[in-house]
């Protein structure tokens, strides 16, 4: 009789069912990461004003002579009058205007407007911000638009720059207190 040898055949199907599954956990995690749209926690257009110095009433305003510092502020209030609230954070739903820049862009409330300028922090995926959409600004700070040395980050373009020189006041955004509501 013939002796056949036999040998044992190697396979490599585990390393493709391997490569499936972390392609398959890769897909869902950039699929529930894009998704992350809260407008069911949307609730209108409330604003709020704080205060930045600690221990006035919890940070709350309570100016009983100057009744414009407490409650809602809107745009329509900062610019009428914008050296009243500098240094005041700002919380509310806005709407995106056009012409950005790099690190601005205008924001609408009622008609009215304001430039917000995003401080510059290094981040993994920067927001993108287009004309259109709606965002909720949490712990945005009306800024004196003069004072720009005051201002973290890297140093502005000249778009940038131009924009402000002309504006009493900007509002000062943190990209995390940025939370874009629809893509517009």
């Amino acid at each position: 009789m013939a002796e056949i040898p036999v040998q044992k055949k190697t396979s490599m199907g585990w390393l493709w069912l391997l490569l499936g599954l972390i392609v398959l956990a890769l897909l869902i995690w950039w699929i529930a990461g894009s998704n992350d749209n809260d407008e069911d926690l949307v609730t209108g257009n409330d604003v709020v004003l704080q205060d930045n110095a600690a221990g006035v009433n919890g940070g709350a305003m309570a100016d009983a002579a100057n009744p414009d510092t407490t409650g809602a502020l809107t745009l329509a209030q900062i610019t009428a009058d914008p050296q009243q609230y500098f240094g005041r954070d700002f919380s509310g739903e806005v709407d995106v205007g056009s012409n950005l820049t790099d690190r601005g862009f205008w924001v609408e409330q009622n008609g009215n407007r304001m430039f917000a300028l995003i401080i510059d922090q290094p981040r993994e995926v920067p927001k993108d911000i287009n004309a259109g959409q709606t965002l909720r600004i949490s712990g945005g700070t009306v800024h004196d638009a003069s004072s720009l040395d005051d201002i973290p980050g890297d140093s502005l373009n000249q778009n940038t720059r131009k924009i402000i020189a002309d504006q009493d006041a900007i509002l000062v955004v943190d990209e995390a207190n940025i939370e874009i509501l629809n893509k517009g």
